[in-house]
């Protein structure tokens, strides 16, 4: 990603032309002081955000640094990016905390460990990870024995604005549910995009009511008993996003965590019918669809 690609196309619209490429910083100074004589005013610099200047600083050489928060212990080779993830962690740690309370208590004994790699390339070398992702939480341990954690790029665009609460969710609702077999999969994920900025959610909620009536949601029962990534990730995380808004709805946020918990323990056929008295999939179909219809 160019830093000055914003810059370039923002002063060359002023001026009423294409930039021509590459568009850097040096064409982003050209352009602006061009502009700035067209107007006979000054023109203001485009400012990047944080997260873009921070991620455009060259990564410093050497070993890993290190970075320690009150929850977190970072690694990282830019002290920039570091910083904000820190901020961005430790803003997140808490609102879960808060709002995870009728799970019980999130206490792993130890700081939660980070990492952020220098570019997409080498985070792609590491293990399981797939090639469409842009930061993994790695869920290891046991009740009572904490070793998860989270890793990431430089680069990832998403990672501070939806990534990052995504994957701390998935941490934490292994730990707080005794990493249980029993929760399925489309919980994890559709709790997690639960947890993550309403620019997310709206987008999964439109691509799922494009796709009702036709052949794209499966049937609950079928959703709910996957073990692994469906072909149609998007479609896979919109269904279980919107089925978990779809139980909150029924009661409460706190009702459909203790939902979760029942889940962990039982299964999820016996917390439906104890804490929303489903007993049949095809019931939960039916209702599920009207509710996303209205």
């Amino acid at each position: 990603m160019n830093l000055f690609e914003d810059a370039c196309r923002h002063y060359a619209a002023g001026l009423r032309e294409t930039p021509s490429s590459p568009l850097s910083a040096t064409v982003a100074q050209t352009l602006r002081a061009r502009l700035t004589e067209k107007l006979g005013l000054p023109v203001r610099a485009v400012a990047p955000d944080p997260w873009t200047a921070a991620i455009n600083e060259a990564a410093q050489p050497g070993d890993w640094q290190t970075l320690d928060t009150p929850h977190f212990r970072i690694f990282h080779h830019s002290p920039a990016v570091a910083a904000l993830v820190a901020d961005a962690a430790e803003y997140h740690y808490a609102n879960h905390i808060k709002a995870l309370q009728p799970l019980g208590v999130f206490n792993p004994g130890k700081k939660i460990k980070l990492t952020i790699y220098n570019n997409r390339e080498d985070y792609h070398r590491q293990p399981g990870i797939q090639d469409w992702s842009g930061g993994l939480a790695k869920i290891r341990g046991a009740p009572g024995h904490f070793d998860s954690e989270i890793l990431t790029y430089r680069q990832s665009l998403q990672f501070l604005k939806s990534t990052l609460a995504h994957e701390l969710l998935h941490i934490m609702l292994h730990d707080m549910t005794g990493y249980s077999s029993l929760l399925p999969l489309a919980l994890h994920e559709g709790t997690a995009v639960y947890f993550e900025p309403s620019y997310r959610q709206n987008y999964f909620w439109s691509l799922l009511r494009g796709r009702l009536g036709g052949a794209g949601p499966l049937p609950t029962e079928k959703l709910l008993t996957l073990s692994d990534y469906p072909k149609e990730q998007d479609l896979f995380y919109a269904q279980s996003l919107t089925l978990v808004r779809y139980l909150v709805s029924l009661k409460s946020h706190d009702e459909y965590l203790r939902f979760l918990k029942t889940t962990a323990d039982k299964g999820v056929a016996f917390a439906l019918k104890t804490h929303y008295g489903i007993n049949d999939f095809g019931r939960l179909d039916e209702r599920w669809q009207t509710w996303m219809r209205q």
